[in-house]
């Protein structure tokens, strides 16, 4: 297995590919690294690059994009030998198109945490392939990933400005490795499409905790369990 304790793995032909690992809670403790990767659209990735990924110790991938998303680009983990693939859409009807979606990304997030039916079954799933690394993905790495990442910070008692700061960064990485050669597919999408603003997932950990009390109640409303969760626990800290 790779050790690296790299922050970004610098890959060309996805986007947005970064580590959880590395980040301390306030008794000392640290997130491992090699257990989960976040991501953009891995649809593109070439043969030394997914060779890299499983040296690093990738076994599973769960692909959160709509089932449009993947019959476009399908992944190349999709029916790949020795990786675990999972297709979990977390918007369930698909995501909304460019003319339907409102200026602020904000509230697909109150939609999504509302209303999706996976949210829960992600959990379950990480925490019934927990051998190995973890990459889970969505277009982007921003939006639906970062739902997830966060919620995983949140499962592993990281503090509120890492999170946020975690979420953030997609910005910059989408940015400018992904939204110009985007454009060039969508001409009409709009700029904020391409954010990442703190007030977004703040918003969502504000509903988690004020609505639930903690991620732990919240995802057990949405179809995890309570052995589930620590198994996740375990496997970030």
């Amino acid at each position: 297995m790779t050790q690296l304790n790299a922050r970004r793995l610098n890959l060309k032909n996805t986007v947005n590919l970064r580590e959880l690992g590395g980040y301390m809670r306030e008794d000392g403790k640290v997130t491992k690294y090699n257990q989960f990767l976040r991501s953009g659209n891995p649809s593109r990735l070439e043969t030394a690059e997914i060779e890299f990924l499983l040296n690093y110790g990738l076994k599973t991938v769960i692909d959160l994009r709509n089932t449009r998303e993947i019959t476009k680009e399908k992944s190349v983990f999709n029916d790949f030998n020795g990786v675990n693939y999972f297709h979990m859409p977390l918007f369930d009807a698909g995501s909304p198109n460019i003319q339907q979606t409102p200026s602020s990304l904000g509230e697909l997030y109150v939609d999504l945490f509302n209303h999706s039916k996976n949210i829960g079954n992600v959990f379950n799933t990480i925490a019934e392939n927990s051998d190995g690394t973890i990459l889970f993905n969505c277009t982007a790495g921003k939006d639906r990933t970062g739902l997830i990442a966060g919620m995983l910070l949140m499962l592993a008692g990281i503090d509120e400005c890492d999170i946020i700061a975690d979420y953030q960064v997609s910005f910059t990485y989408f940015f400018k490795q992904a939204y110009q050669k985007t454009l060039e597919v969508h001409p009409d999408m709009p700029m904020h499409f391409a954010y990442s603003n703190p007030e977004w997932i703040e918003s969502i950990i504000n509903m988690i905790n004020h609505q639930h009390g903690n991620i732990d109640n919240y995802l057990i409303s949405r179809g995890s369990t309570k052995e589930n969760l620590e198994k996740v626990k375990n496997k970030l800290i």
